[in-house]
C-alpha cells in the first residue's frame, strides 16, 4: 500500500506544480519592441507608454521587453527627446515584434535637401516641416523652409520667415545666400 502512495502522491505534486507555472506562463506573455532611426541606427532611451502608463525606456540597442496577459488592443506611445513622437496600437499574438522607425530633425532635414535637389518642392516642404516640428529652434531648417516657399512661389511666407531670422540676428550670409539666388 505505501509503495502505492508515494507514486501517486509524487504524481499529484509534479502536477499541480505544473498545472500552476503553465498557468503563470499562459497569462503573462513577453513582447518586444525594437526602435531604430532612418539610418538603422538603434534608438535608445525611447519611453514606451503603454495604455497611458510608462513601462520603461529601451536599451542601449534601441530595444525593450514588456510583459502582457491579454489580446485586447492596446495602444503605445513612443517618445524620445529630439525623435518624432509615434502613436500605435496593437493586438497580442504569438509572433508579435514591435518595430518602429523614428526619425529625428537631421534626418527630416536631409531628407527635405534631397527632394529639394530633385525639385520635389512639396515633399521637401513636408520635410523640412517635420524637421522643425521636431526641433523648432533650427536655423538651418527655417532658412531651408523660405527657399523651398520661394521655389513653390510662396514669395511673401519665405520673406517673412528671413525677417523673423534677421531679427533674430542670424548671420547674414544666410538671407544674402537667398537673396543671391533669387538674382539667378
Amino acid at each position: 500500500m505505501k509503495k502505492r502512495v508515494i507514486p501517486i502522491l509524487l504524481f499529484a505534486v509534479i502536477t499541480a506544480i505544473s498545472c500552476k507555472s503553465n498557468s503563470l506562463a499562459l497569462g503573462e506573455r513577453s513582447v518586444f519592441a525594437m526602435f531604430y532611426d532612418y539610418d538603422n541606427c538603434p534608438i535608445n532611451n525611447v519611453s514606451f507608454i503603454l495604455d497611458g502608463k510608462e513601462l520603461g525606456k529601451s536599451d542601449v540597442n534601441g530595444r525593450f521587453v514588456f510583459k502582457i496577459d491579454d489580446s485586447k488592443i492596446h495602444k503605445v506611445e513612443l517618445q524620445r527627446e529630439g525623435y518624432e513622437s509615434i502613436e500605435d496600437e496593437f493586438k497580442y499574438s504569438d509572433s508579435l515584434v514591435l518595430y518602429y522607425k523614428m526619425g529625428n530633425s537631421d534626418q527630416y532635414l536631409k531628407k527635405a535637401e534631397e527632394k529639394l535637389d530633385l525639385n520635389d518642392y512639396e515633399e521637401a516642404l513636408k520635410a523640412v516641416d517635420k524637421s522643425l516640428e521636431i526641433n523648432r529652434n533650427r536655423d538651418d531648417a527655417l532658412y531651408l523652409k523660405a527657399i523651398v516657399l520661394y521655389k513653390l512661389g510662396r514669395n511673401d511666407e519665405a520673406a517673412e520667415i528671413l525677417d523673423k531670422m534677421e531679427s533674430k540676428e542670424i548671420n547674414k550670409k544666410y538671407i544674402e545666400g537667398l537673396v543671391n539666388e533669387n538674382k539667378k
